[in-house]
């Protein structure tokens, strides 16, 4: 069908077409201001695939979104407009709408009604994309060392998981400076501390706690996040959805991983380095490293769970984002639980990391040991001690129990 007149009124257009069916665009429409547009500009062209948005949604979303009364649905629910206009934006981009969908599911996670609420706020700035497990990006000022501006004891190096509990979380938004951790739209974050380093961040809807009033839904506080790359510039302007670089540590949303699937990871890449060095490791790469894994500090303990006098030594890999993982068994040692800091200190000069207990230097960052007991040391230290993509490292629980050293 094409395009034959129209007739436009204060809250709805009319559209008629050569084949004699005409179709009513009104006001609340998400395409209303679009199809008005188009017309004012004689776009006569663009009117059909306009005003039959509706099937190119449910064509394009395999059902999962659908059009109502001029309203775009999900799972009978109404989509609120900005994520309507960010859903027409995938469509237009060709992009797969899954990602919105695992928007959603998490958004209703959320529990404040008032914070999903003015998380719309925060979406309608440029650079605000979302990424494929269903979050969005928004970006942080931390020092030259990258530890956070107020408090200096979170690490946002790349890769890192930074949260505290939503309970600390200050949740209204009349108090613009509070309790949180702090995130922002580029317009925002780049004029902050200055001297600083500007990093981009992923967080999860679920985890947003308020957005304060009087920023222009520029900054608001969230409860978790993970740092993404260090940046310059912001997003390209209109992005719907966040296409890493080469230079980003691609991530999950689940960061965290139990015992059991690191292990499962751990073997899984431990017969990908066997494969890709051929003849040069065996089998008894295999046997020694599962042995290693799972007997090795069984074998250093006695009945009363006391460890040996000498230095254990573990082979440990890079997961498949460049990072390290200290193993749990090694910071119980140190008696560092979940939740509690360990400080990571890379030295290029030694091409080696020490892990501590306490702060050792000015070079040292903080890690937060996470819910499984352990701490993984982003791409980027690894880099700052020369240790980056070197798949397989040494880690050695010195004879005193407090420091673990990293070297190839």
């Amino acid at each position: 069908m094409n395009y034959k007149n129209h007739l436009m009124t204060a809250n709805s257009v009319v559209v008629f077409f050569d084949d004699g069916s005409t179709k009513n665009v009104p006001i609340e429409n998400v395409m209303y201001f679009r199809v008005r547009t188009a017309l004012e500009n004689h776009s006569f062209d663009e009117i059909p695939e306009l005003v039959d948005l509706a099937a190119a949604i449910r064509k394009h979303s395999s059902g999962k979104f659908y059009v109502a009364n001029g309203l775009v649905m999900i799972d009978e629910e109404i989509l609120p407009e900005t994520l309507s206009l960010r859903l027409i934006q995938f469509i237009e981009q060709g992009l797969d709408t899954q990602a919105l969908e695992r928007f959603w599911f998490n958004l209703k996670s959320n529990p404040s009604l008032r914070s999903k609420t003015m998380l719309y706020a925060f979406l309608e700035h440029n650079g605000i994309p979302l990424t494929a497990d269903g979050c969005f990006v928004a970006y942080k000022r931390v020092t030259g060392n990258y530890m956070d501006c107020h408090t200096r004891t979170f690490d946002n190096s790349v890769g890192a998981l930074v949260e505290m509990k939503r309970s600390d979380v200050d949740d209204d938004p009349a108090r613009t400076c509070s309790r949180g951790l702090h995130v922002a739209a580029f317009p925002y974050a780049k004029g902050f501390y200055p001297n600083g380093k500007l990093m981009e961040v992923k967080v999860n809807p679920m985890d947003v706690v308020s957005v304060p009033d009087d920023y222009e839904g520029q900054k608001m506080r969230v409860c978790k996040y993970i740092v993404l790359r260090e940046c310059e510039a912001p997003r390209p302007e209109n992005e719907a959805l966040y296409k890493y670089d080469d230079d980003a540590d691609v991530d999950d949303w689940d960061d965290e991983l139990s015992d059991e699937q690191f292990n499962d990871n751990f073997y899984k890449a431990v017969d990908e380095l066997d494969d890709e060095l051929d003849d040069e490791l065996d089998d008894e790469l295999d046997d020694e490293l599962d042995d290693e894994l799972d007997d090795e500090l069984d074998d250093e303990l006695d009945d009363e769970g006391q460890a040996d006098t000498a230095d254990v030594v573990k082979t440990v890999i890079l997961d498949a984002r460049g990072r390290l993982c200290i193993p749990s068994d090694f910071l119980k040692r140190m008696d560092l639980n979940k939740y509690e800091l360990a400080y990571v200190t890379p030295s290029l000069s030694n091409s080696m990391i020490r892990v501590t207990s306490k702060e050792v230097s000015t070079e040292s960052r903080a890690y937060t040991v996470d819910r499984d007991g352990n701490v993984r040391i982003s791409s980027y230290v690894l880099g700052l001690a020369g240790l980056k993509d070197i798949e397989a490292l040494d880690a050695t629980l010195i004879d005193d129990a407090n420091e673990v050293v990293i070297s190839d």
